[in-house]
């Protein structure tokens, strides 16, 4: 004879419920926030393109670099992105040096931003033969809760 559970057993209930939290945390903690360089396939003569993120969480302000091919890509202008229906103002911009441009943003007045957007258009031209676009890359990426 197998023993008799008791479905209100304390316990049992406790464990239950643990392992509810559990799955529920894991499954929140699976959404990381991503960013990404979302450029056209192909290039030619003037182009947009954007540093789109997902899942950003209580984000207040940030930074980035961006690396290229200088002679295949020259950086004309950075515009202000869109995360959750807020603007997201380009506090500055500079080239570092060729092939590397610095984009610093930041929310002023707002306590801090979550949701899917991009956090900066960025206006390019093709220089030399058109093409491919390669070598678009994020680094020293700085994401400020």
């Amino acid at each position: 004879m197998s023993p008799k559970i008791d479905r209100t057993d304390p316990a049992r209930i406790l464990f239950i419920v643990f392992l509810l939290f559990m799955a529920t945390a894991f499954e929140s903690s699976a959404q990381q926030t991503m960013v990404r360089v979302n450029a056209p396939e192909r290039i030619s003569k003037d182009f947009d393109f954007t540093i789109d993120v997902d899942n950003a969480l209580d984000l207040d302000s940030g930074q980035f670099d961006l690396e290229f091919d200088p002679g295949a890509i020259q950086v004309l202008d950075v515009k202000d992105g869109s995360l959750a229906d807020q603007p997201v103002p380009i506090r500055l911009w500079t080239i570092l040096k060729p092939g590397r441009i610095r984009v610093i943003f930041n929310f002023p007045g707002v306590r801090s931003v979550s949701g899917t957007g991009h956090l900066a258009k960025i206006n390019a031209r093709a220089i030399g033969k058109s093409g491919e676009i390669t070598g678009l890359d994020i680094q020293r990426g700085l994401l400020v809760d």
